[in-house]
């Protein structure tokens, strides 16, 4: 390929896609980004914003450098349940309560945390720690909050 070809295709892809690259709002995008990078999925299932409830904000979860560098393992799919299709998400997750946080492992086969709790600083800092890897067999020190 010519060198100016090259460098044309490279300007035309916007630096912040690329870093935005393991966020999704769309659940099937963000299910074979991390089916392909085989890493686990971090799904954020959100009310209404005219919900009481707060919503989980994915700047909140990137406060500080740890969490921010441990969101790297991760593929994130943030859902608004208001709109239609992520009525349809909510309903394969069960209909739980919202606001509602699953991780999928890396092979994108088993739910190995999820909860309707919420989730404070240290809190987040523990799950993006121990789900890091994926693993299907991955658990927090305290298995309170699994499946719940």
């Amino acid at each position: 390929m010519h060198w100016s070809m090259t460098l044309l295709l490279l300007t035309a892809v916007p630096t912040d896609q690329v870093q935005t690259s393991s966020h999704f709002s769309n659940y099937k995008d963000g299910y074979n980004a991390a089916r392909d990078r085989k890493a686990p999925l971090l799904v954020i299932l959100n009310p209404s914003k005219e919900s009481e409830k707060n919503l989980i904000q994915l700047d909140t979860i990137q406060k500080t450098k740890e969490r921010r560098d441990l969101l790297k393992n991760y593929v994130v799919v943030t859902i608004d349940t208001s709109s239609k299709r992520g009525q349809t998400v909510h309903k394969q997750f069960g209909s739980k309560p919202l606001p509602r946080v699953i991780v999928i492992d890396r092979n994108q086969e088993w739910q190995i945390y999820r909860t309707s709790e919420p989730l404070y600083g240290q809190l987040w800092t523990d799950i993006l720690k121990a789900f890091k890897t994926g693993a299907p067999t991955a658990s927090l020190e305290s298995e309170e909050d699994c499946f719940t």
